[in-house]
């Protein structure tokens, strides 16, 4: 009997290991040259020289500084179909550009200043972005010339609940919370069933 319950709570580890997923938040700033080109940043991207790639837990009231162009990037793998939003708060005077997957979903070339304010029109929003099930990149480029204000970044998911960019937070909405709760659920009743079996 204590084999079989062994192999139950085996089989349990494998199931929750194999809906684990890893989230990766990376961020590289490269210098503007001549080619720089604000009206499609992904090519002046493409040709400007490398910069160091950080990987970061958190995105918060970050400066890029001057004359720079700067990309966000969200790898991170969800177990459900839904919509999520992004709003980028930036200080990107030579706009900003989102591409879901390596795909431009929307660009704004004017200047953004959000002034710390989520409600402000420079606001960066691109809203009702329809994801599937598995795994997909997220990438925020934007491009500053002046003034190096901080910039941030919130999301909202399928629950509709806004949360700061963080490695946390985009792991706790990868997985809806039916979910989570179905698993408690299953570990609960592990535990429930051990306890009977040993008595």
């Amino acid at each position: 009997m204590k084999l079989q319950h062994i192999k139950a709570v085996l089989l349990g580890l494998i199931f929750c290991a194999a809906n684990a997923s890893a989230t990766l938040i990376t961020l590289e700033t490269r210098d503007i040259n001549n080619d720089f080109d604000k009206s499609d940043l992904l090519s002046s991207w493409n040709n400007s020289t490398a910069g160091n790639v950080n990987s970061i837990d958190s995105f918060e009231m970050f400066k890029s500084g001057n004359d720079s162009l700067t990309m966000l990037t969200i790898d991170f793998t969800i177990n459900y179909d839904g919509l999520w939003s992004f709003e980028s708060g930036l200080d990107a005077g030579h706009g900003a550009a989102l591409f879901v997957d390596g795909t431009l979903v929307d660009n704004r070339t004017d200047n953004l200043w959000w002034g710390y304010n989520w409600n402000h029109s420079d606001v960066f929003k691109v809203e009702d972005i329809a994801l599937s099930t598995g795994n997909h990149v997220i990438q925020l480029l934007w491009a500053e010339d002046c003034c190096n204000g901080a910039s941030s970044v919130r999301f909202t998911e399928k629950a509709g609940q806004e949360r700061p960019l963080s490695v946390a937070n985009v792991a706790a909405a990868s997985i809806p919370e039916p979910t989570s709760i179905a698993l408690f659920g299953l570990a609960a009743l592990g535990l429930i069933t051990r306890r009977k079996l040993a008595k």
